[in-house]
């Protein structure tokens, strides 16, 4: 159990969510309900060219893999992309609204000719495809003005009828061409599925926070253990960078997590992430628990909630400081 003065309604929130979840799978149809979904890609493609007043960044995914839970409403479905590059991410976002054109259980499109969130045209096709593109470098503006210096991370996001399914791909091989002036354009090929959604580790306030996409109820010796890194040795820095609610929530937003944070004298809690069924995820689940506690990192290294229990039932995941 989480320990801390939250504890009871920390539990009833918890028993409400569940519940609500149970029903979402009742009503949901019967398959793989994997709602983290490590896929590949074809290509990605980024066009910055403030020559001429044009930018354009086009993504092409195919796998089996690719889900379109909740099929049937126009009105109850967004979408959003997410493309980190040099440790910076940027934001796509296709709003939900008259721009989806159809949503069926095969297919759904969304056009919108303003671009509003920076995506123009997007088609899902059930198990096989992904295609998006925009006349747009993101919120904030993707730089391709340098190589990437490491992986070039897209997470493909589809809430449909409530029911989420993060799409996650890595591209390792990228080339970048100098088109003259200030204009360039970097083409990715051939994207490998990413269980870590994006990448294992976010760098905030100069501390790089990592977790493990393949286990949970590792505490954070372990976590950092599996990544090929170790721990923050220093404890006072480690408090002192998740210690204050803006803090928590910059590492929340760093990771994408949905939900807010929970901000209290948690033992454990510096970091972890909401109790969950976590089958089927790979990555972190909001809200982000951060502690006024002095003493949990030192007490975080060895343990945590739910300490050893994996995915396949309630179950968190530390996200710790590595070096």
């Amino acid at each position: 159990m989480l320990e801390s003065r939250n504890v009871i309604a920390q539990t009833t929130l918890r028993s409400l969510h569940l519940v609500a979840v149970g029903l979402m799978l009742f009503a949901a149809p019967a398959w793989s309900y994997d709602y983290d979904k490590p896929i590949a890609a074809k290509k990605l493609t980024i066009l910055s060219k403030p020559s001429a007043g044009k930018a354009q960044t086009s993504l092409a995914i195919s796998d089996p893999n690719v889900a379109l839970w909740g099929g049937g409403d126009e009105t109850q479905i967004d979408a959003t992309v997410r493309i980190r590059l040099n440790d910076e991410e940027s934001t796509f976002t296709l709003p939900g609204g008259a721009a989806w054109k159809k949503n069926t259980q095969k297919t759904a499109k969304f056009a919108d000719k303003l671009a509003t969130g920076g995506i123009k045209a997007s088609t899902i096709t059930w198990a096989k495809s992904i295609k998006a593109k925009g006349p747009s470098l993101g919120s904030p503006a993707l730089d391709v003005s340098t190589a990437p210096t490491g992986p070039v991370y897209v997470t493909y996001t589809l809430n449909n009828s409530g029911i989420p399914n993060r799409h996650c791909t890595r591209f390792d091989e990228c080339e970048h061409k100098a088109l003259g002036g200030s204009d360039f354009k970097l083409t990715c090929k051939d994207g490998v599925p990413d269980p870590s959604c994006g990448g294992a580790c976010r760098t905030v306030g100069g501390v790089e926070w990592c977790f493990n996409p393949g286990v949970c109820g590792q505490a954070c010796n372990d976590v950092c253990s599996s990544i090929g890194k170790t721990t923050l040795a220093s404890d006072t820095a480690w408090f002192e960078a998740q210690d204050t609610p803006e803090e928590c929530q910059a590492i929340a937003d760093a990771f994408a997590l949905q939900g807010g944070i929970e901000f209290d004298e948690w033992r454990w809690g510096c970091l972890e992430d909401e109790v969950y069924n976590n089958d089927g995820y790979t990555a972190p689940r909001g809200p982000l628990y951060c502690s006024s506690y002095a003493g949990c990192p030192a007490e975080h290294r060895t343990g945590m909630d739910y300490l050893g229990t994996g995915c396949a039932g309630d179950s968190r995941r530390s996200i710790c400081p590595c070096e």
